[in-house]
């Protein structure tokens, strides 16, 4: 259980930083794209304000707070499993 978590901890740790880079320190948000290696590897910037494929993608707050409870839901659901 204890590993599951340092890995869960350590897979978000790195995806907000290579999130930050690349949209920071590489200035994805300045430039609205970047070509790492053309045409397979192209960064290019877009908000999902939802789920999947934008799903979901209302403005309201009801709709962003059901999305929060359902994913703790879920969060807690696979945690009790694992700790099985």
């Amino acid at each position: 259980m204890r590993l599951t978590a340092w890995i869960a901890a350590a897979g978000l740790i790195v995806d907000q930083i290579s999130k930050y880079v690349v949209v920071h320190l590489m200035g994805l948000d300045r430039v609205g794209a970047i070509e790492v290696l053309p045409p397979w590897l192209n960064f290019r910037m877009a908000w999902n304000q939802g789920v999947n494929f934008g799903l979901f993608a209302g403005e309201d707050a009801l709709t962003r707070w059901g999305l929060i409870v359902l994913a703790l839901v879920i969060v807690v659901w696979v945690w009790r499993w694992i700790a099985r």
